[in-house]
């Protein structure tokens, strides 16, 4: 299992739903879990493909709406055994940007597709999904899609990748006409404020991004703001995994992963953040202000319940690898470890904190080291009212070995 994503249902925080793929040899799945009793009681299901004899292949991206619908969104890789065989920056044109819908809070799922890939040089890919299921929202119901389209995976030029949108009105039967909302950009992530205003944010390119952007929607995605700069790092660094969360009507927090250009020092990653308040986004602070040295965070993944916003990442150390949950209250706007979720017992040398971390640019060659562990590129948590709930991925015990499968884990929270 990797990248998992969990939802819960903004208005009944005991209804649960927790994703996560995974990628064998002859097929890639998507598999669910749900929830209706706040986690004593799960139903498992797995998911189809939007066609036949295609696979649900990575980057789930699951969220509540209203009245106890689902809705999940995922790449479509069409079949993934042809898709091994082809040389990097080719795609099969079959696969694209699946969303699948539940009226059943997760239990059963009908799939659709939004968009498929433009050609056989470019995939959909790192798509987001947000709803709007604010009781006080003139676009209730709203289903909001994002994501990039790439050609070469080592492609590092700006115009590698850019950022689309798709919205639907109709709970995610049929979706508006892909637009474009950046010639460049990746890795978006978005959400909706209790009011209905859409944010979003991304990275302005899929490698050595050196800023994030913001935008946001007062009318439903009708039309967004001019983009705003959030954080700026200098040319001897990098920004990857923007996330976002809403502290109520008026306010945002965003975060990210710093880390050095070089190469040599990519596990080295730190993460910081910022508060949107005023129509302005803060200067970025770190995380862990005194992290001690050799200690890395990366991975985060970001949400909100009614009195805090919450942090969740990998803490890596030289012996240690350590899931940990951070916590902010809107007095302080500062986070602090409130919990330390699990302990693994092995360190920066066998943790991969990201796809180039654990594989060489050549997407065909052999892993440098194959008892690295590698969770994903995402972690998943959302809150809802005094709950939060977070999924992650480690080995089973201090066992990181890739024949030993990753487990699949859920942590739920009361304030």
């Amino acid at each position: 299992m990797k990248e998992p994503d969990v939802a819960l249902d903004p208005n009944d925080p005991d209804r649960v739903l927790v994703c996560a793929v995974s990628r064998e040899k002859r097929r890639a799945s998507a598999f669910t879990w749900a929830s209706l009793d706040g986690g004593a009681s799960w139903i498992s299901g797995r998911l189809e493909p939007v066609e036949r004899g295609h696979d649900i292949a990575s980057d789930p991206s699951i969220a509540y709406g209203p009245d106890c619908r689902v809705y999940f969104g995922h790449l479509d890789f069409g079949d993934a055994r042809r898709a091994r065989n082809l040389a990097d920056g080719f795609w099969l044109p079959t696969g694209g940007l699946g969303v699948q819908r539940s009226a059943d809070c997760g239990r059963t799922f009908s799939p659709s597709l939004v968009t498929r890939n433009p050609s056989a040089r470019r995939q959909a890919d790192k798509d987001w999904l947000a709803v709007d299921a604010n009781p006080a929202s003139p676009f209730r119901g709203s289903v909001y899609v994002f994501w990039s389209f790439i050609g070469s995976l080592v492609d590092k030029s700006d115009t590698a990748t850019d950022v689309q949108f798709a919205r639907s009105r109709d709970g995610g039967r049929t979706f508006s006409p892909p637009r474009q909302l950046s010639s460049g950009g990746y890795v978006v992530q978005a959400v909706v404020r209790p009011n209905g205003t859409l944010d979003a944010i991304w990275e302005e390119r899929r490698w050595y991004s050196r800023k994030i952007w913001h935008v946001s929607s007062a009318d439903g995605g009708e039309t967004f703001s001019e983009p705003r700069l959030v954080v700026a790092v200098a040319e001897t660094d990098t920004l990857d995994w923007p996330v976002l969360a809403a502290l109520g009507d008026d306010a945002l927090v965003a975060g990210w992963c710093e880390r050095a250009r070089d190469p040599g020092h990519r596990y080295e990653s730190r993460i910081s953040y910022s508060v949107f308040r005023n129509s302005a986004w803060s200067a970025a602070q770190p995380l862990e202000p005194g992290l001690p040295p050799g200690t890395w965070i990366s991975i985060p993944a970001l949400a909100s319940t009614n009195s805090a916003a919450w942090l969740l990442a990998y803490r890596v150390d030289a012996h240690t690898t350590r899931v940990v949950l951070y916590r902010m209250t809107p007095d302080t706007l500062r986070f602090e470890a409130a919990e330390t979720l699990a302990i693994r017992h092995f360190g920066v040398d066998q943790f991969c904190p990201g796809w180039l971390d654990c594989f060489p640019e050549e997407p065909k060659q052999t892993p440098a080291i194959p008892e690295q562990f590698s969770p994903g590129d995402y972690v998943g948590l959302r809150g809802a009212k005094r709950r939060v709930v977070a999924a992650y991925i480690l080995p089973l015990d201090d066992d990181r070995r890739v024949s030993r499968l990753p487990t699949l884990y859920v942590t739920i929270v009361d304030e």
